[in-house]
């Protein structure tokens, strides 16, 4: 191992030994101390390398959020391999993929679809002990699946001195009393800094269930109840936790410091934030995947808030940021130019993708003698030294955090049958929504609920457009590509006038209708105009977020619980079934 460099389970260890019958991890009222989740992750180690893990394994992780996928993690690493999370909501075929893209040799999972597969059971037989696997600093610690141009996601070969020289230089000051959550999927870099720099500080880290995950009325009740002091969320998520907590003054957050990015900032949103919580910093940082999560901070002040930039700071100190032209040459002051990134959080490159990795990872021997990281995002330096998120230089896009690249969707959508030729664009819903929709030309008009099923089979659900429209004709540049400009023509300008059809909404009785008007201000939020109470959510366009602000809006409006815990968009597929469903509740409240 390299002098000075630690291993990210060693710097683990120390934490458990220094807090040993402290609260390490918290999940729907249950507690594992430093010491339980070091001895369970010990024992999970050297079961998976009596299964023949040694350094540089990959094992991929397919589990649903708990204790034991938080232990497998570690055991992974203590192993000497390389974890590969995986989202368990991902399609088959996606799952597939990143397993044999990333020629994972073991799962841990607790399905027994896999032959490969190790389950975190039975092991009491198994050493307490911390394993003494001799690794060099350079030894992988995780994979990251990314959106790709190609129709399928890249896998993102991170190191532990990467991941070490991002936690090693964090600005803000966490302490062994923080409370952390684990809000993110594992699948999403963001959690690599919330498990890490939370366990590796002594801090107690909560795991959040999915159903909270995704109702922000839930989640915000979470942080009060556990009394959560560091919060980390993607720009659009926080915009929906505001939303919350301006609906309930009476209680008050803890939080020391919320550290947002994955998307561009509209800072004059945090505005009504700052001046409830003027004690808590508002962290605005800058990352990508390929340089170990966050490469720029910046701690927003009352002046941040008030100005219309999405200033992104300055450099951690593990990282030099270069503004180039297309040149390779540095920008003036005030002028845009691409992002590159040096520094210790590069990335090794990507799996099974040298061309790829040679193409964004190299050296510009007039620019430094290191390699740099050539991001696709564009900036400018501010007065101060500070940069500014300007946009992309490419068809790379985020909605809601996720990087998505445009390509991919279009090459998975090219693959339908039916369709020859699909352009997808991002479009602004509100200020702090994005919604992805698709165009494509064909012989004739194809059922969107279709399209939308055969991209499940491949995509996550959110990178599945909210519309799919059929067009004539492409028009194209003078290089024979779409025109992604002309395509805006296409979009349905707003409509006046009510969202549901007037002759259906005569029909309902007063419970439905005061229910009706809750659900089309959900949908106007979306855009999604002139439909019928009968139209399949999924086909019209609605997301499982939409989704869960429409039945978190219903319960608000009339002071009940929906039933089921996990609900499903398959549970209530229309607006109709949602009306009927609310009204049969609220009449057996009134008959109480």
């Amino acid at each position: 191992m390299g002098a000075g460099i630690k291993m990210l389970h060693e710097s683990f260890e120390k934490a458990a030994r220094l807090n040993s019958n402290k609260t390490a991890l918290s999940f729907q009222n249950e507690i594992m101390t430093y010491e339980q989740l070091n001895i369970k992750s010990n024992q999970l180690a050297h079961k998976l390398i009596e299964r023949g893990v040694v350094c540089g394994t990959k094992v991929a992780i397919l589990m649903e959020r708990s204790f034991d996928m938080v232990v497998s993690i570690i055991a992974i690493l203590k192993a000497g391999g390389a974890y590969v999370p995986i989202d368990t909501e991902y399609p088959e075929a996606l799952i597939e993929h990143i397993i044999k893209d990333s020629e994972s040799k073991v799962i841990i999972t607790n399905s027994e679809r896999f032959h490969n597969s190790i389950s975190v059971n039975d092991l009491e037989q198994f050493n307490k002990n911390n394993p003494n696997v001799p690794l060099q600093e350079d030894a992988l610690a995780y994979i990251i699946y990314t959106s790709g141009s190609t129709g399928y996601p890249k896998g993102v070969m991170i190191e532990h001195r990467n991941a070490e020289s991002l936690l090693n230089s964090a600005s803000m000051k966490f302490t062994s009393s923080d409370i952390w959550t684990l809000f993110h999927s594992i699948s999403f870099d963001f959690s690599v800094w919330e498990l890490f720099e939370s366990l590796l500080t002594g801090a107690t880290l909560v795991i959040v269930p999915n159903e909270i995950r995704r109702n922000f009325r839930k989640f915000r009740s979470l942080l009060i109840e556990n009394n959560v002091t560091v919060l980390n969320q993607t720009t659009s998520s926080f915009y929906s936790l505001q939303e919350e907590e301006f609906k309930y003054p009476e209680k008050q957050l803890t939080l020391r410091y919320v550290i947002f990015g994955g998307e561009k900032l509209n800072p004059k949103l945090m505005s009504k934030w700052k001046n409830k919580y003027q004690n808590t910093s508002l962290i605005h940082v800058y990352g990508i995947t390929e340089t170990t999560i966050f490469s720029t901070y910046k701690e927003m002040d009352e002046e941040d808030v008030l100005s219309n930039i999405s200033n992104i700071g300055k450099a951690f100190s593990n990282s030099v940021i270069h503004l180039l032209n297309d040149k390779f040459e540095p920008v003036l002051l005030g002028e845009v130019g691409e992002i590159y990134v040096e520094g210790a959080g590069l990335a090794k490159g990507y799996t099974n993708n040298s061309a790829l990795t040679s193409e964004k990872f190299f050296i510009i021997p007039t620019v430094s003698e290191n390699r740099l990281y050539r991001s696709g995002d564009l900036g400018r330096y501010l007065y101060n030294g500070d940069l500014e998120y300007v946009g992309r230089a490419d068809n790379q896009v985020k909605v809601r955090g996720h990087r998505i690249e445009l390509d991919q969707i279009e090459a998975q959508l090219n693959k339908y049958d039916a369709i020859k030729q699909s352009i997808v664009i991002v479009t602004d819903a509100n200020e702090t929504d994005k919604l992805l929709q698709a165009f494509y030309t064909s012989e004739s008009d194809i059922d969107p609920k279709d399209i939308s099923d055969f991209l499940a089979t491949t995509l996550p659900t959110y990178m599945i457009p909210i519309s799919f429209k059929r067009v004539e004709k492409f028009k194209q540049t003078n290089n024979g590509k779409i025109d992604r400009k002309c395509v805006l023509q296409y979009l349905d300008a707003k409509k006046d006038g009510a969202l549901m059809q007037p002759s259906i909404s005569d029909e309902l009785n007063e419970i439905q209708k005061q229910a009706l008007e809750v659900i089309t201000a959900c949908f106007s939020e979306k855009n999604i105009r002139d439909i019928s109470i009968y139209d399949d959510f999924t086909a019209i366009g609605i997301d499982s977020l939409t989704f869960i602000k429409i039945v978190v809006a219903l319960e608000t409006k009339f002071d009940f619980v929906f039933d089921d815990e996990k609900l499903l968009i398959s549970k209530f597929p229309t607006t109709k079934a949602m009306l009927e469903y609310v009204e049969l509740k609220a009449m057996h409240i009134h008959a109480k």
